[in-house]
């Protein structure tokens, strides 16, 4: 597959993990346990979202902002397995962890984006 299709499909497993991010991070601040079939949900596309964006860029021959976009989207993951961590051990992960995730996800989410519309340069 080219480099825009993965990176468009990406996109279109990113948008639903982020709503049922928001969803989950709204259960939490209400003091809930999101359902273990949504935080499955989530991951399983944001997951995909990020093996699709890591395709992409490792067939890039050189090293731009994409790459460093996709950087900020694995460190991301990494701090979700560390939310899930808490959920596996039956504790309610740190709001603060959560409000971190979330934002940072979203703003890893806006500058694919606008990679994509070129308005961040290669």
């Amino acid at each position: 597959m080219s480099f825009e299709t993965l990176i468009y499909i990406a996109i279109g497993l990113f948008v639903p993990a982020a709503a049922a991010g928001a969803t989950m991070a709204i259960l939490h601040w209400r003091a809930r346990v999101p359902p273990w079939k949504l935080t499955i949900l989530h991951g399983l596309l944001a997951l995909g979202g990020l093996a699709n964006l890591l395709t992409a860029v490792a067939g890039r021959s050189t090293i731009g902002s994409i790459h460093a976009i996709a950087l900020l989207f694995v460190l991301i993951a990494l701090g979700g397995i560390i939310v899930v961590s808490f959920h596996v051990r039956r504790r309610r992960p740190p709001l603060p962890l959560i409000a971190i995730h979330g934002t940072g996800a979203v703003t890893a989410f806006v500058l694919l984006v606008l990679y994509v519309l070129h308005v961040i340069p290669e």
